[in-house]
């Protein structure tokens, strides 16, 4: 720990720590070992957006498919932790689209993982796909997950009977079965989203 989470730990801020969350296994004990609360945090379902669009689920009707994508390009370095413990890119990315479909549609039924075999196999995959399957909805899904894409994106799409909803960055827009759009919203999400909703959610259990 350094001298401000030790510092913010005394004080009883609620802090956010990014991956990974210590350096050394005598960090994370001594972390353990502070007077605070904590856990592992994926983030993303207390965003705003994703919380918008979880409230606006019912437009679409009965759901039938889902399309996640999680995406970049960007090489991590040499030395850092990503390649020195091979952790790949859905385990690095993926985790947090794989917990924001558990949230949004329970827990799937059964799910497939394919990895682009672009390295050797002992490395860490850099692109990855899962086919998903909730079977007792009738529900299927797909999650892409790159750090080798052409473009940066992050992205939700989700179809139903009665149209459609996309979360795409940081804007979300609804179309009814005809593809006409309805409505179109632009939702700011912030850091400081996931550590209030995590407290929120710590009080209320």
């Amino acid at each position: 720990m350094g001298s401000d989470d030790r510092q913010l730990a005394a004080a009883g801020v609620p802090v956010l720590k990014e991956k990974p969350v210590a350096n050394s296994e005598a960090d994370f004990e001594e972390l353990c070992r502070s007077n605070t609360t904590v856990g592992v945090v994926l983030q993303r379902r207390w965003q705003a957006r994703y919380i918008h669009m979880k409230s606006f689920l019912p437009l679409v009707g009965r759901i039938l498919s889902v399309r996640a994508t999680l995406a970049g390009q960007y090489d991590p370095p040499q030395n850092g932790w990503r390649v020195l413990d091979i952790v790949g890119t859905f385990h690095d990315l993926g985790v947090h689209m794989l917990d924001i479909l558990v949230w949004l549609f329970g827990r799937p039924s059964s799910g497939l993982g394919l990895r682009v075999e672009d390295s050797p196999p002992q490395a860490r995959d850099r692109e990855s796909h899962s086919s998903i399957r909730w079977d007792a909805s009738d529900v299927v899904g797909h999650l892409y997950v790159s750090e080798v894409s052409l473009g940066k994106g992050e992205s939700l799409l989700v179809r139903g009977t009665s149209g459609s909803l996309h979360l795409d960055g940081e804007s979300l827009i609804h179309r009814d079965v005809q593809g006409r759009q309805t409505f179109h919203m632009a939702i700011q999400s912030h850091k400081s989203d996931a550590i209030q909703g995590r407290r929120s959610w710590m009080h209320c259990y």
